[in-house]
């Protein structure tokens, strides 16, 4: 089930895109943490403003290298402005899968993990490429990870097998320009329960393990429901400048249009 925040008036609401379509069928209450039932509204993809899927409660964690945290405040629409800081004329940007967490997660294993995630959604993050900085200032700063456009969510097995072979993409380019734009792609391929990001060589860059990366976290700190836990899907991100624009998509979770400023 792909679910989507969104406003049509002027309060947030959520909704299920239907399968095959990009139709929105309204629900009651907020589905991460209730059971939602159709309110009997529909809407066309026009007549919506998509909104980040979840607004996390307390932190972020970023899967790489070094696993790092990030502030609730770094996160952003999928479809807005992502400001670059004062102290920065470029940086670089990273396309990634994000989980959400839904239950209080604390001294998991991985199967117990399993049921603790709500679901997969899209994540763009950018840095900030200057040794001069401190990790916080290269990579914390407001809007700084775009998240959504919706959370595929489902039994653990099934949407993982939903996203094996999954097309990815990250591409910057210059507004009107004839510079050509600068991109990375691949696909995602499920191999014994782990997600492998391949790049177009059909090469290994980046593993996905959500479950048992959740389960390791757990024993470290607790993470409560709507906490966002994201791994990039590749080795090294794009540059980006102020006047760019970023295209992203994980096939199966969306896509992203972002202006840089």
């Amino acid at each position: 089930m792909k679910i989507i925040r969104f406003t049509a008036s002027d309060k947030p609401e959520f909704g299920v895109v239907e399968p095959g379509s990009e139709k929105i069928t309204g629900i009651n209450g907020d589905p991460l943490f209730f059971k939602s039932e159709p309110n009997g509204k529909f809407y066309e993809p026009s007549q919506v403003s998509v909104l980040c899927p979840v607004i996390p409660r307390s932190k972020v964690v970023a899967c790489e290298t070094v696993p790092s945290l990030r502030p609730n405040t770094a996160v952003t629409t999928p479809n807005g402005v992502v400001q670059l800081p004062d102290y920065a004329q470029a940086g670089r940007v990273q396309v990634g899968v994000a989980a959400v967490l839904k239950k209080v997660a604390k001294q998991l294993t991985a199967d117990e993990a399993k049921t603790s995630i709500w679901g997969l959604t899209l994540v763009t993050s950018f840095s900030i490429a200057d040794e001069q900085l401190s990790p916080l200032q290269s990579s914390t700063w407001d809007t700084s990870l775009p998240l959504g456009p919706l959370v595929y969510s489902g039994d653990y097995a099934d949407v993982l097998e939903a996203l094996d072979g999954s097309a990815w993409e990250c591409t910057v380019s210059q507004p009107n320009s004839a510079e050509d734009p600068r991109c990375t792609s691949g696909k995602l391929s499920l191999q014994d329960g782990v997600l492998c990001s391949l790049n177009e060589e059909g090469e290994q860059v980046a593993k996905l393990d959500p479950a048992g990366e959740v389960a390791a976290l757990s024993e470290v700190f607790t993470l409560l429901p709507g906490d966002v836990v994201f791994w990039p899907l590749q080795t090294e991100g794009v540059s980006v400048s102020r006047g760019e624009q970023v295209f992203a998509e994980v096939e199966q979770l969306g896509e992203q249009e972002l202006s840089v400023l």
